[in-house]
C-alpha cells in the first residue's frame, strides 16, 4: 500500500511539473490533494472484508459489555424470551415427530390406506372383503401395488404369565410394499401363506419381552390362541404397522373362516395400503378408486342395492395422516399456534425494553454519529446487542425445552403416536436457532431504526428524558402495548371455550357410578363352548365375590364402546322397520346378573337378571330408557317382546323384565343410544369386562382379583386393569391436555403482556417526574396526578383489549369442532377473560401511577 500511495504521489507531481510547476509546487499541491497518508490507508482498509470483520468483532464485544453493564435489563430479557422460545421448541419437537419426521418406510409419501366409503351409514373409514381388494389391485392403474391386512388380538398361553396383545394378519408382500426389512430372519412367502403355514414375524419389542433380545429366536415357537407358531423374523422398534401395539405378524391365510371370506364380498374382513405409481397423486388415485367402485357395482347389481351392503365406494387416505388422525393434527398444530402467540408476545416485550433503553443511550448515539457514524454503523451496532440478547435467550430456552418435553410426554394422552420420538434433535436445535434469529431481526429492526432516526443536534443538546417522549417514540411503544394485550386476549378467549368446554364434559353424569370399581379384561381360549366361556366368568365372579371388601362383581361383553349401534330389532306387533334404518339399530351386550349392581345403574321399572335366567330359560332382556323411549314411547315396556333381524322366523321371541337408566359408555360427549342387555347365560362372549365395586381403593384389590381368576383358568390372560374412573377419564384424557396445556400459555401471555404494561408505564412516569413535579408545585392534587398517568394507560388496554376481542371472535371458529355445550362466541368466557386481562393490565398500570402521586416537587424539579 505504501509502494502504491507513493506511485501515485509520483505520478501527480509529474503531471503538474508538465503544467509548468516547480517540483516543490508539484509536491505541495499533490500533498493537499491527497491529504493524510493514514486517512487514505484507513479509508481503503475500510472498504475490504477484513475491517468489516474488524468492525462486528468490535460491535459483538461491546455488545457483551453493555448487556453485563446493565444486569436488571438482560436478566428480565433473556428470561422472557426464552420463556418463549422454550416452549416453542418444546411443542416444535412434538410436532417434528408426531407430524413433520417421515415415516420410517421407503418413500412413504407413495403409501396411502384404502378404505370402503359406507355412505348408506356415513361411515368413510369402514373395512373392505377380500375379493374387492382383489379387484381393486388388478384393476387400479394409479398403485404400483397393493397389501391387505387385518388387526385382531390373541392370547399367548405360553410362560408363566398369559399375554393378550394386538396381532396382524397381513397378505405377503405387505412388508416388501411398505420397504421394511426384518433385522433378525425373514418375512413369510407367498407360497408359505397359500400352504396355511404356521410362522409369524414378532416386534421388537415381542421379542425382547417374550425371548429376552436372544439372536437364537428364530426358529422357536410361541404358542397364539392355543395353535403353535414358528418365529421366522424380528422387525426393527421403528416398524409399527398398522399400530404401534402391534405385536406379531402372521398370514392372512389363517384367519378363522378364510375359505369362505376370500370368497364372500360381503365380508368386511380388513383393510388396504397401497403404495401409488410414479407421477400419480392422492387426488388421481382416488378417483381411480372411485372409477373401479362404480365398475364393481355396475358388475354386481345384486350387492349395490342391497341397504345391508357396505358398498364399492372407496376412500384413499395418506398413511401419515391415517397414523396420526385429524384430532391429533389439529390438536398439536393449535397448541403450536399458541406458543408462537405467546412467542410473539415476548419478542414485543423485549422490543419495548430495547426501545426504552435505546433512547436513553440517544447522546451517546449522538456523539458516534457526530464523530462519523453512519446510520448503517449505527443500526449494526443495536442490532449486534440485539442478536446477542436473543442468542443468550435461545440457550436458556433450549435448556427450558429439554425439561418441557419429558413433561409433555409424561403428560400427554396415550394415543399420540411416535411420541416417544420427541426430543431435542439436530432439527428442533435448528429450529430454535432460526426462530432466535428470526426473532431478534424481526423484533429487533424497528427499535434500531427508530433510535437510528434521532437527530444528533438535537441528541446533544436535549435532556435525555425529552428525546423519549418524542411522538413517534410514544406511538410506536404504544402499539406495541397494544398488540401484546390483543394477542393475549386471543390465548385468554380460546384457553377459556376450551376450560368451560372441558368442565361442562367433567360435569356430564355418566349413568354409573365410577367410585371405588376396578375394571379388568379377560379373553378365554377360542377352543372352548359357549357354555364354557359361561361357566368360567361365573366361577370367577363367585371367588372374586368372597374377596374381603368386595360389595358386588359382575361381567359385561364391552363395558365402554366406540361404535355405532350395530344390530336392529323388529318389535312385536309391528311391521319391521327398513333394512338399515337408523331408527332400529341398538347395541346389545351379555351381562351377568350382579353387573348393573357393581357400576351402580338404577334400575327404573322391572328386576335385573338372576341365575334363573339361564340358557334353557325364556329370552330376557333389559334395556336403557332411550330404547324404551324409541320403541314404546305411550307404553309400559315391561313385558314388550322384540326379536333381532338376524333371528330365524322360528326362533323365540325377547322379553324386556327391566329397564335402567341411559349410560353413555362411548363417550360423555356422545348422546346415549338405544341399549339391550341380555343374560349371560343367554348370550355368553370370549371376552369380558369384570366390574368389582369394592369398599376401599380399588387399586388395593388387583392382584387379589387375578388371583380369583387365575384359579378358575390359569390361561386366561387377564390385561387392561384399571379403575373405573381412571377409564372415564382416559376418554377426557386429549380434551384435558389440550385445555390445560393452552391454558397455561394463556396465563403465560397474561403475565408477559402484564409485565409489558407495567413496564411501559413505569418508564414512562419516570421520564415524566420533572412534569409531574411542575404540577404538584403548581397545586395538582394526587388525583389529579394519578387520573393522569391511568387515564393514558387505561385507553391502550381498552384498546388492546377490544382489538383483542375482534380478532378472538374469528380465531375461536377454528376451534369449533372440540368445543362441548360452548359456542366459540360465548359471551360470558369473553366477558370474563376481558374482565380479568383489563383488570390485572389496570393493576399493573396503577402501582407505577400512584407511585408518581408521591413524588417530592424538590426532588422532581432537579430530577433532570
Amino acid at each position: 500500500m505504501d509502494e502504491e500511495l507513493r506511485g501515485y504521489l509520483d505520478a501527480a507531481v509529474q503531471d503538474k511539473m508538465r503544467l509548468g510547476m516547480s517540483k516543490e509546487e508539484a509536491l505541495r499541491a499533490a500533498r493537499v490533494e491527497m491529504g493524510s497518508v493514514d486517512s487514505v490507508k484507513e479509508e481503503i482498509r475500510s472498504a475490504g472484508w477484513e475491517s468489516r470483520l474488524e468492525a462486528f468483532w468490535q460491535d459483538v464485544r461491546y455488545g457483551l459489555r453493555q448487556l453485563k453493564r446493565n444486569p436488571g435489563f438482560t436478566i428480565v430479557a433473556v428470561l422472557t424470551l426464552a420463556l418463549g422460545i422454550g416452549a416453542n421448541t418444546a411443542i416444535f419437537s412434538v410436532v417434528n415427530a408426531v407430524l413433520l419426521r417421515p415415516l420410517p418406510y421407503r418413500d412413504p409419501s407413495r403409501l396411502a390406506v384404502i378404505w370402503t366409503d359406507n355412505v348408506k351409514q356415513n361411515l368413510h373409514q369402514e373395512r373392505t372383503s377380500y375379493p374387492n381388494f382383489e379387484d381393486w389391485r388388478k384393476q387400479s392403474r394409479a398403485f404400483e401395488d397393493m397389501a391387505f391386512s387385518s388387526a385382531f388380538t390373541v392370547n399367548l398361553t405360553a410362560g408363566d404369565e398369559p399375554e393378550r396383545v394386538t396381532a396382524a394378519r397381513t397378505s405377503p408382500n405387505l412388508f416388501e410394499l411398505i420397504g421394511a426389512i426384518p433385522i433378525l430372519g425373514r418375512t413369510f412367502s407367498a407360497e408359505e401363506a397359500e400352504r396355511g403355514e404356521r410362522l409369524i414375524v414378532v416386534s421388537y419389542g415381542l421379542w425382547q419381552r417374550r425371548f429376552g433380545g436372544s439372536i437364537d429366536v428364530v426358529g422357536k415357537s410361541l404358542e397364539v390362541d392355543g395353535a403353535t407358531d414358528v418365529v421366522i423374523g424380528v422387525m426393527p422398534a421403528s416398524f409399527d404397522f398398522p399400530s404401534r401395539d402391534t405385536a406379531l405378524w402372521e398370514p392372512l391365510t389363517l384367519f378363522p373362516g378364510w375359505e369362505r371370506a376370500k370368497l364372500n364380498r360381503a365380508i368386511p374382513s380388513g383393510f388396504v395400503v397401497g403404495r401409488l405409481e410414479t407421477g400419480f397423486t392422492l387426488a388421481q388415485a382416488q378417483t381411480d378408486m372411485s372409477i373401479i367402485g362404480e365398475r364393481l357395482a355396475r358388475e354386481h347389481p345384486e350387492l349395490s342395492t342391497s341397504l345391508d351392503f357396505f358398498g364399492f365406494s372407496a376412500n384413499v387416505v395418506p398413511l401419515a395422516l391415517q397414523l396420526t388422525g385429524k384430532d391429533v393434527r389439529f390438536a398439536l398444530w393449535l397448541l403450536f399456534g399458541a406458543v408462537v402467540l405467546v412467542l410473539i408476545i415476548a419478542c414485543t416485550n423485549v422490543a419495548n425494553l430495547l426501545l426504552s433503553r435505546g433512547m436513553t443511550r440517544a447522546r451517546e448515539l449522538a456523539v458516534r454519529s457526530a464523530l462519523g457514524a453512519g446510520k448503517s454503523r449505527l443500526v449494526g451496532q443495536l442490532l449486534t446487542e440485539t442478536v446477542l440478547l436473543y442468542l443468550a435467550s435461545g440457550v436458556g430456552g433450549v435448556a427450558i425445552a429439554v425439561g418441557a418435553d419429558r413433561l409433555l410426554i409424561r403428560s400427554a394422552p396415550a394415543d399420540i403416536p411416535r411420541l416417544g420420538e420427541a426430543g431435542i434433535s439436530l432439527g428442533v436445535l435448528a429450529f430454535a436457532f432460526g426462530v432466535t434469529l428470526v426473532a431478534a431481526l424481526a423484533f429487533g429492526l424497528a427499535p434500531a431504526l427508530r433510535i437510528s432516526k434521532i437527530d444528533p443536534q438535537m441528541a446533544l443538546k436535549e435532556a435525555g428524558p425529552s428525546l423519549s417522549q418524542t411522538q413517534g417514540v410514544l406511538r410506536l411503544r404504544s402499539l406495541l402495548v397494544i398488540g401484546e394485550l390483543a394477542l393475549a386476549m386471543v390465548l385468554l378467549a380460546s384457553a377459556g371455550l376450551l376450560m368451560r368446554s372441558f368442565i361442562r364434559v367433567e360435569g356430564v353424569d355418566p349413568g354409573f357410578r365410577p367410585d371405588h370399581v376396578l375394571t379388568a379384561r379377560v379373553v378365554q381360549a377360542k377352543s372352548k363352548s359357549d357354555a364354557q366361556w359361561a361357566d368360567f366368568y361365573l366361577q370367577a365372579l363367585d371367588r372374586i365375590r368372597a374377596i374381603p371388601g368386595v360389595e358386588a362383581a359382575g361381567a359385561v361383553d364391552n363395558f365402554f364402546f366406540s361404535s355405532y349401534p350395530d344390530e336392529a330389532i323388529v318389535v312385536e306387533g309391528r311391521a319391521p322397520l327398513p333394512p338399515g334404518s337408523s331408527i332400529a339399530q341398538v347395541t346389545d351386550d351379555g351381562i351377568s346378573p350382579d353387573c348393573l349392581r357393581a357400576v351402580g345403574v338404577p334400575l327404573l321399572k322391572g328386576r335385573v337378571f338372576t341365575l334363573d335366567d339361564g340358557p334353557s330359560s325364556p329370552r330376557t332382556a333389559i334395556i336403557n330408557a332411550t330404547m324404551a323411549k324409541r320403541f314404546w314411547p305411550n307404553a309400559d315396556p315391561i313385558g314388550q317382546r322384540f326379536k333381532f333381524s338376524f333371528q330365524k322366523p322360528g326362533d323365540p321371541w325377547i322379553m324386556v323384565v327391566g329397564m335402567v337408566g341411559d349410560m353413555r359408555r362411548d363417550g360423555l360427549t356422545k348422546e346415549p343410544v338405544s341399549q339391550v342387555f341380555l343374560p349371560l347365560a343367554q348370550d355368553p362372549a370370549r371376552g369380558m369386562d369384570l366390574l368389582v365395586r369394592t369398599t376401599a381403593d380399588p387399586r388395593n384389590f388387583a392382584a387379589a382379583m387375578r388371583s380369583a381368576i387365575r384359579s378358575v383358568d390359569k390361561t386366561a390372560p387377564v390385561f387392561n386393569v384399571a379403575t373405573l374412573e381412571d377409564e372415564l377419564g382416559e376418554q377426557n384424557a386429549p380434551r384435558r391436555f389440550q385445555s390445560m396445556l393452552l391454558s397455561l400459555f394463556a396465563i403465560l401471555a397474561l403475565i408477559l403482556a402484564t409485565v409489558g404494561v407495567y413496564g411501559v408505564v413505569a418508564y414512562t412516569t419516570r421520564q415524566r417526574t420533572h412534569e409531574i413535579g411542575i404540577r404538584v408545585a403548581l397545586g395538582a392534587q394526587r388525583t389529579q396526578v394519578l387520573r393522569m398517568v391511568v387515564s393514558h394507560a387505561l385507553k391502550l388496554i381498552l384498546t388492546g383489549v377490544a382489538l383483542g376481542i375482534v380478532l378472538a371472535l374469528g380465531i375461536t371458529r377454528l376451534i369449533a369442532s372440540v368445543l362441548f355445550e360452548v359456542k366459540p362466541t360465548d359471551p360470558l368466557t369473553f366477558a370474563a377473560v376481558s374482565t380479568v386481562l383489563t383488570g390485572v393490565a389496570f393493576l399493573a398500570c396503577y402501582f407505577p401511577a400512584r407511585r408518581a402521586t408521591k413524588v417530592d416537587p424538590m426532588v422532581a424539579l432537579r430530577y433532570e
